[in-house]
């Protein structure tokens, strides 16, 4: 059995760039993570920026 883990960030207007660095950071380090499946990583076109990331992990438990 597999867990799935939605996040959703939102970044202030004027800020993306500094923002698509961070939630980069934060997705290369938990594609390293012990127990990651799978990670994929979506950005919105919009006006307002959000960045949401799809994540899968083992379940030890089963």
């Amino acid at each position: 059995m597999e867990l799935l883990v939605a996040t959703l960030a939102h970044s202030t207007k004027g800020n993306h760039e500094d923002a698509l660095t961070r939630v980069r950071l934060v997705v290369d380090t938990v594609k390293n993570a012990p127990g990651i499946i799978h990670v994929r990583f979506y950005t919105s076109r919009e006006s307002d920026t959000y960045y949401f990331m799809l994540s899968s992990w083992e379940d030890e438990e089963f």
